[in-house]
């Protein structure tokens, strides 16, 4: 990495040739070869492997990553035992309908204004991931019970209804169902706890009619 002289850095590689003259190195020569085009491509390339592409969250794969690397911490400072991890697992209600009534391109905000709003709400030790459709998890630290989930799902609820008032939509209502899994009563895999999670939500969504 060098510094041209504007003050902007750059990626490069650095490639050293000897210079000979009757088998004596009389000096060498350095040619550096500007690869930032390529740096960004690969950055692009691994947010891109690790990312849904619509709404700029995390993906499935990258949710298991960082699902161990919690895990890792909590044996690490032995707080296992306690249940001070859990799943919520997100599916939004009657989307299909939203769709027809209002056109793909509403459906596309619909997702994107709960991915704002799972950004701006939760705490940066906090992951929200989309796993596809209209299915997201929330992978939370620190919530203890269901009234904690149910506090921050409100939150959540909230914030969603005054994004879309304000979006090109403002007719559209953007509902959803949610249930909750805690690590490790409800399962020591994230496997396990999003299957929890889901069923749970199911439940709540066919009590709404959802």
């Amino acid at each position: 990495m060098i510094r041209k002289a504007s003050g902007e850095t750059i990626h490069t590689w650095q490639s050293t040739s000897s210079i000979t003259h009757n088998d004596e190195i009389k000096g060498f020569i350095t040619i550096f070869s500007d690869i930032s085009n390529h740096i960004s491509q690969r950055d692009t390339f691994r947010f891109l492997a690790y990312h849904d592409h619509l709404t700029g969250l995390p993906n499935r794969l990258l949710l298991e990553d960082r699902f161990k690397q919690v895990l890792k911490h909590f044996k690490r400072s032995q707080k296992a035992e306690a249940n001070h991890l859990s799943i919520v697992f997100i599916d939004l209600n009657q989307f299909k309908e939203l769709n027809d009534q209002f056109g793909h391109q509403a459906g596309d905000d619909a997702l994107k204004i709960l991915a704002d709003v799972f950004q701006n709400t939760l705490r940066e030790d906090d992951t929200a991931a989309r796993l596809g459709g209209d299915e997201f998890v929330l992978l939370l630290e620190h919530f203890h019970t269901i009234a904690d989930i149910h506090k921050l799902t409100s939150r959540i609820a909230k914030a969603i209804a005054q994004a879309a008032a304000s979006s090109d939509y403002p007719q559209m209502k953007i509902n959803f169902s949610y249930g909750a899994a805690f690590y490790p009563s409800d399962g020591e895999s994230l496997d396990a706890l999003i299957e929890t999670a889901d069923k749970k939500m199911y439940k709540m969504k066919n009590a709404n009619h959802g």
